[in-house]
């Protein structure tokens, strides 16, 4: 009965512990993602290329700390699309064109969004 009970002890604190590092983590840092790239979003729309390139590097440089301890945590498949999204970004943004980078935003945009719904504890992810 107390090996039943120890494990069941484990296993509450694993879930807690990853309901805390999701919810305080991953989740908060896509949301940041999100709304920096709906920043660039908007100053491509106002043609605002110097602004938007800026934003980029911002997002970049968190990108860079950011993905190597998502490795740890998340599949590295996610992580390399992410990685692909923003090196096409970058130089869709340095080519100044349009449609190709609101084309890479809107990618990186759903990655971010599928990460934050795939690693939520739902029961959906769970079964």
């Amino acid at each position: 009965m107390k090996p039943f009970i120890i494990s069941i002890i484990a296993a509450v604190i694993i879930i807690v512990s990853w309901n805390y590092i999701y919810s305080h983590y991953i989740d908060d840092s896509c949301i940041e993602f999100i709304n920096s790239i709906n920043s660039i979003s908007d100053n491509i729309d106002k043609n605002n290329w110097k602004k938007a390139r800026d934003e980029f590097m911002k997002i970049d440089k968190k990108w860079d700390n950011v993905r190597y301890k998502w490795s740890v945590l998340l599949d590295h498949h996610e992580i390399d699309n992410i990685d692909i999204a923003m090196a096409k970004l970058i130089k869709n943004i340095e080519l100044k064109n349009i449609s190709l980078s609101h084309e890479q935003l809107q990618s990186l945009k759903k990655f971010f969004e599928l990460i934050s719904e795939n690693e939520k504890l739902t029961l959906t992810n769970i079964l």
